[in-house]
């Protein structure tokens, strides 16, 4: 994951010199709803109170506009179940006449109603976090662990150059299920399993292989992973957007309404924003933050001369 880096050097630096940077990617929830209840949800309380989806004509406009700045992917992801948005497949197909890379996060459940669409996804991961139905209905309150597999089996079938993929976030109810976890991974022939805790914990016992991902949770050290979440643009269901990806739903961190201002307008607030680090006990951008100070160091300094070959 921190490899990604490499490629954005100069655009952190713009952000740490206080300059406007648009994001390269943009995160969009197209609801807030979902049928399932993870134990680990860390927006639970949040969807449960605002269990809207995306207004349709402000998304079209808001991808537009996303487009014009230099936005180069969209990953539908949530909140919630992006599957349950009405328009789900407009939306899609919205995004690739625009060129967008599009990548998609989702519990799986619904993505048989949605087989024909799986080439137009660059990566599509699947939250399964069970090897049995009875892990599953425990993390998930649903007795869809067989649905979903089947599910991702039919994906497979449809894919052409699709990177296909399942996420197995480590929680007290599936832990002993790790070993499992890798052989159930390799048994679907999906492209990878990630591993990621639910909390912060230590994830050195499982082996990482060019199939097996294991996405840890650092400690917040410094302010530098508040920008590098620059890069990513965060956008509810709610159609509100976000200072980073962990801050969905809070106010504090809520940077503008789509509804009422453009994306730009908003977007200018960013640089006004300063988060106090020690809200946050562990985050998903520390990854990245490893990244940009390791290919800073001078062995690699020949990355920010990119353009010259």
């Amino acid at each position: 994951m921190h490899r990604k880096m490499c490629f954005y050097l100069d655009e952190v630096d713009r952000i740490l010199q206080g300059k406007i940077q648009y994001p390269i990617s943009c995160e969009i929830d197209l609801s807030n709803k979902c049928q399932n209840r993870c134990t680990f949800c860390m927006f639970r309380n949040y969807l449960e109170k605002f269990r809207v989806v995306l207004n349709y004509e402000i998304y079209q406009k808001t991808i537009a506009r996303l487009n014009k700045l230099g936005v180069r992917s969209i990953t539908f992801t949530g909140g919630g179940e992006p599957l349950t948005y009405p328009k789900f497949e407009d939306a899609v197909l919205d995004a690739q006449k625009l060129r967008f890379e599009v990548g998609l996060v989702t519990n799986g459940i619904d993505l048989d109603r949605y087989a024909s669409l799986v080439p137009s996804f660059r990566f599509i991961r699947v939250s399964l976090d069970a090897v049995t139905e009875s892990t599953y209905l425990k993390i998930k309150g649903q007795p869809l662990f067989r649905k979903v597999k089947k599910n991702i089996e039919l994906i497979l079938k449809n894919r052409k150059t699709t990177t296909i993929g399942i996420s197995f976030v480590v929680c007290q109810e599936n832990q002993h299920e790790i070993e499992k976890a890798k052989v159930l991974a390799k048994d679907l022939k999906v492209d990878y399993i990630q591993f990621k805790p639910a909390f912060r914990r230590n994830l050195n016992r499982i082996k990482e292989t060019n199939k097996t991902i294991i996405t840890k949770r650092y400690k917040v050290s410094s302010t530098l992973p508040c920008a590098i979440a620059g890069l990513v643009g965060i956008i509810g269901a709610d159609a509100n957007v976000y200072f980073c990806c962990q801050k969905r739903g809070e106010d504090k961190y809520r940077l503008g309404n789509l509804q009422t201002e453009s994306f730009e307008r908003i977007w200018a607030r960013r640089n006004d924003v300063n988060p106090d680090i020690k809200e946050c006990s562990t985050c998903r951008y520390m990854n990245y933050a490893k990244g940009y100070k390791k290919f800073s160091q001078d062995k690699y300094q020949f990355l920010r001369h990119k353009h010259f070959l």
